[in-house]
């Protein structure tokens, strides 16, 4: 099984929708990158229950993605705020650049 890093990102997006069985597997899988064999010894699962488990979750955050897509707009917002920065960046010091620096710094903090 290759790992996808795409499901850790998904992860961190979804994981409080996830049952705990689920959220644990995948954490241990793409967070602690342990092995399938690892995972099965600390879970007293088989190597393919532990496998199982990971494609249905992975299945399930591709339909919670497909839906919500969550993942996207994080990724177009950090975007969008990058190349607010580089704007800033040209414009001379004054209060509207403090101003905007200050709603580009808001923008880095949002939790997505």
């Amino acid at each position: 099984m290759l790992k996808n890093l795409k499901y850790a990102e998904l992860l961190d997006h979804y994981s409080t929708m996830l049952t705990d069985r689920q959220r644990e597997m995948l954490t241990y899988y793409y967070n602690e990158d342990l092995s399938l064999s690892e995972i099965s010894e600390l879970a007293g699962a088989s190597r393919q229950g532990v496998m199982d488990l990971l494609r249905r979750a992975e299945a399930q955050l591709d339909l919670m993605e497909s839906k919500l897509h969550l993942s996207v707009y994080a990724r177009s917002l950090g975007d969008c705020a990058q190349r607010l920065h580089k704007i800033c960046e040209q414009l001379p010091d004054n209060d509207l650049k403090n101003d905007l620096k200050a709603v580009i710094n808001d923008l880095s903090k949002l939790p997505l």
